[in-house]
């Protein structure tokens, strides 16, 4: 079952944002979808090493 957290939600409003700018040619759009979409993938990538070395 998948889990919805506020993280997740924060990374699907980031591709939906994207995906919308690249259909409508709105390339600010996108380009702030990819960018929020990239800190998320950061921020989650910092949160997986920190569980891995505090063992969860």
């Amino acid at each position: 079952m998948s889990e919805n957290t506020p993280d997740k939600d924060e990374q699907t409003m980031a591709e939906t944002k994207e995906e919308i700018g690249e259909a409508t040619g709105d390339e600010q759009l996108a380009d702030e979808g990819k960018a929020e979409r990239v800190t998320e993938a950061v921020k989650q990538a910092a949160r997986d090493a920190r569980d891995r070395l505090m063992g969860r």
